[in-house]
């Protein structure tokens, strides 16, 4: 996972490159003026990259860091999964084999 990553003339918040995942953390600024159109039109170009585009209000992960972790855990195994070809390496093998976050510390 790596934060503040080019894609293409974009900068994604986070992007899993496993997963061909992008994932966007969006602050109050992203309701106004032409915001909201700009980023249809980035998500629609990625999109057209073939990476899958996952937007949280900044306001819900502030509210429930776990749970927003515990969303994108389960959105990265599902698109690798997807992804998977009989040749390809398993999705266990491609992600680290620690528990989601919010399990993290429980052993």
């Amino acid at each position: 996972m790596r934060r503040q990553h080019a894609v293409g003339p974009y900068i994604a918040d986070f992007y899993c490159s496993a997963a061909r995942l992008v994932i966007e953390i969006d602050g109050w600024g992203h309701n106004l003026g032409d915001q909201p159109q700009h980023d249809v039109r980035r998500d629609a170009w990625m999109e057209a990259q073939r990476l899958t585009v996952v937007r949280y209000p900044a306001s819900e992960v502030l509210a429930d860091p776990t749970g927003v972790a515990d969303g994108i855990w389960d959105t990265c195994i599902d698109l690798m999964r997807e992804r998977q070809t009989p040749h390809a390496p398993s999705v266990t093998s491609a992600i680290r084999t620690a528990p989601p976050p919010s399990q993290a510390g429980q052993e």
